[in-house]
């Protein structure tokens, strides 16, 4: 095996390292930094990790949603390279809606 031969982590951008995402309720209605965000597939269909942390705070976590709404904000925003953005997560009915804030 060479010397010089990196591990994978050190090569990948932090999106796409293996990462454990959090739980979105927890973060339901708190300004969040959101400065990426990738689109997976899993068991349940299609759902992004989002990098974001809590405005303020310097502390970067990945969250993950399935909802329509969101997702489709996300690309837009990625497709046009408009990170970092600041928005919140919030709840209407059983919907997840992504939206700006001052």
């Amino acid at each position: 095996m060479s010397k010089d031969m990196k591990s994978i982590d050190d090569v990948l951008p932090p999106e796409l390292r293996e990462a454990q995402a959090l739980s979105l309720d927890a973060y339901f209605d708190k300004p969040l930094a959101i400065h990426n965000c990738r689109e997976v597939t899993g068991a349940h269909g299609v759902y992004m990790r989002i990098l974001v942390q809590e405005v303020g705070k310097n502390e970067e976590f990945y969250l993950a949603t399935g909802g329509s709404q969101p997702i489709e904000i996300l690309r837009y925003l990625k497709e046009n390279k408009l990170f970092p953005v600041k928005g919140v997560f919030v709840k209407a009915g059983r919907a997840i809606i992504l939206k700006g804030v001052e």
